[in-house]
């Protein structure tokens, strides 16, 4: 799922404004899912065209007479067509909210997407809603996933593929790019599960990083909402790429385990609600390791908290 509207598949076709309306108009023809094209002068993004509204307007009387030949701009101009532009790291949600908050006649438009690398990508309205719609299929289902978690624990089904299971119902709820666990204690054999990485005997990383540290004195998760406003960020392999970050304490009935890292590549911050639901997710997630790890030691033996 995705962290937010930058996330989204769209399009990033461009041209000149001196390029003639006939070569746009023939290239959306070839391209049925290309929502409509950004006009630029060299890097500046002098507005768009949205595939329906150009086609009506050269589908209108002598509009291919006046404007096929000419400048896409000036059949830009003729059709008046508003920029809506959002910042990529917005939330799905929101982004629908100020889409349809636009005047009647654009509300179907489709959506500029700016990059803080000075990019711009054009993003199809339906799109947008198609997303927002699969978002709230997984949130009202998270009471059946929850279920289906724990009659899969209830069977043993073997730990990798509940620690997988775990994960991927967890980021289709409340989405990540990168995921890691750090742990106390060792683990032998394989340390990857799906896209999650877990790193044993990570107690100098857990070390080195006072929020780490903090959060496993205290026991509770902590969200923060851009690490690159953090001076002293010491992130951890895909933690050091972050920007809005969630850091949740991991245990079994021995003590604590260590540390489940969800780190989002742009600045989206973890609501409280996807705070709640990603703790929730964590209890899971330390009994199963706790498991693993007797499992893997050969032992029946339990450890010091």
């Amino acid at each position: 799922m995705p962290v937010c509207i930058g996330d989204l598949p769209s399009s990033n076709y461009q041209v000149s404004y001196d390029v003639p309306a006939e070569e746009v108009a023939a290239y959306l023809h070839r391209h049925e899912d290309i929502p409509g094209v950004m006009i630029f002068d060299r890097e500046r993004l002098l507005g768009i065209i949205p595939r329906m509204k150009m086609f009506e307007r050269l589908g209108q009387r002598y509009g291919i007479e006046l404007f096929l030949q000419k400048p896409i701009l000036k059949l830009q101009q003729e059709i008046g067509a508003q920029m809506f532009s959002l910042y990529s790291h917005l939330r799905v949600d929101d982004a629908v909210k100020r889409g349809l908050n636009r005047d009647l006649h654009t509300i179907y438009d489709p959506i500029v997407v700016s990059y803080e690398d000075n990019r711009y990508r054009l993003l199809d309205m339906y799109t947008l809603l198609l997303s927002q719609s699969q978002t709230l299929e997984n949130i009202n289902g998270l009471m059946s996933s929850i279920t289906h978690i724990e009659k899969s624990m209830a069977r043993n089904v073997e730990h990798s593929d509940m620690l997988e299971l775990i994960m991927d119902t967890l980021k289709r709820i409340v989405p990540f790019h990168k995921s890691s666990i750090l742990l106390k204690r060792p683990l032998d054999g394989p340390t990857k599960f799906g896209e999650m990485i877990v790193h044993p005997s990570a107690d100098h990383a857990l070390e080195q990083n006072n929020t780490y540290k903090m959060i496993l004195e205290m026991r509770q998760s902590l969200c923060v909402d851009d690490v690159s406003t953090m001076p002293l960020w010491i992130g951890h392999n895909g933690d050091s790429n972050a920007r809005a970050w969630m850091g949740i304490p991991l245990s079994d009935r021995t003590g604590t385990l260590g540390l489940l890292s969800l780190s989002r590549l742009s600045p989206s911050p973890y609501t409280s609600n996807e705070k709640e639901i990603a703790t929730t997710f964590a209890r899971y997630l330390g009994v199963t390791l706790g498991e693993l790890i007797v499992k893997r030691s050969g032992s029946n033996s339990t450890f010091a908290p």
